[in-house]
């Protein structure tokens, strides 16, 4: 009997950390740099869809505090998107809570602003394709410009121009706050270094792997205005796709079938047409299959 009092006051125990559960905050909202709302602009700011989980069964659902008018948050794909409006300068301060049996909150704010935003002035592409604008060692340009090429274990830096973003024209600030981060996340991998002022990457590579490497460029320091990406492929071979040859991204709504075959007639090895076999991990997309 007493080891039955024990199973059950156990269980209780389970269950009660069970129905306490909050989900985890894994990416807090300001760490990903909201985009700054221009006036009259549309606006969008994605969150990572991992920005919280949990290990409930149930469904994360989200609130937030009040917003203006011009401004909505979508809770399927995370999205805070619309229109401002010169009356909507300034800062607004928010918070989003992610409940399942209980809550967790991130605290963030928008900024709207009516000054022009910053462009791209010197892609990555392009200065990775012209050995005047960069400045590589021991790493390689892939023919497609649009990464380099690292061997396992090697000690590199990636110098690129501190004009790759620029200011807008009439805007009264004329500084540009750099940014780097790993595409999904909000920081770079520990092995790899950037310097924002003078837009350098440095580090020694791992094993293999592709990661592609977000820039941000911003008018307002914590915020995004502009990005722009590049690819680092390390292994003792790079997979390469020409520039006007990528693979298409794939678009959808909710409900609709998704169905669609990779060109893999395109991708070359070390730069040469080759066999490529491939392999998709799908864990964060239960609802999606691939056939090789």
């Amino acid at each position: 009997m007493s080891g039955s009092i024990l199973l059950l006051l156990t269980l209780g125990v389970f269950s009660a950390l069970f129905a306490n559960a909050a989900p985890t905050l894994v990416y807090s909202v300001a760490d990903q740099l909201p985009v700054i709302a221009r006036v009259d602009k549309v606006y969008e700011f994605k969150l990572l869809y991992n920005t919280f989980t949990t290990t409930s069964t149930t469904n994360i659902t989200y609130t937030t505090t009040p917003l203006p008018p011009w401004l909505s948050f979508d809770n399927t794909t995370l999205s805070f998107t619309g229109t401002p409006t010169a009356d909507d300068v300034g800062t607004l301060n928010l918070t989003l809570t992610a409940f399942d049996t209980s809550a967790t909150t991130s605290s963030f704010s928008i900024l709207v602003t009516d000054e022009p935003s910053p462009a791209i002035h010197q892609g990555f592409d392009t200065q990775i394709g012209n050995p005047a604008l960069h400045q590589f060692n021991t790493a390689q340009a892939l023919p497609s410009h649009q990464g380099v090429y690292i061997h396992p274990y090697y000690s590199f830096s990636l110098g690129f121009q501190q004009s790759t973003f620029r200011s807008a024209y009439g805007a009264s600030s004329k500084s540009i706050y750099y940014s780097a981060h790993l595409r999904g996340y909000t920081a770079l991998p520990s092995w790899l270094k950037f310097d924002n002022e003078t837009v350098t990457f440095s580090g020694t590579a791992p094993s293999q792997g592709s990661f592609t490497i977000v820039v941000t460029g911003s008018d307002v320091w914590g915020y995004t205005a502009i990005e722009n990406s590049f690819v680092i492929e390390v292994g003792t071979a790079y997979i390469d796709v020409a520039e006007d040859k990528q693979l298409a991204n794939v678009t959808t709504t909710a409900g609709s079938l998704v169905q669609t075959a990779l060109d893999l007639s395109i991708v070359n090895v070390n730069g040469k047409a080759g066999d490529v076999s491939v392999e998709a991990d799908l864990t964060e997309f239960p609802w999606l299959s691939f056939d090789r």
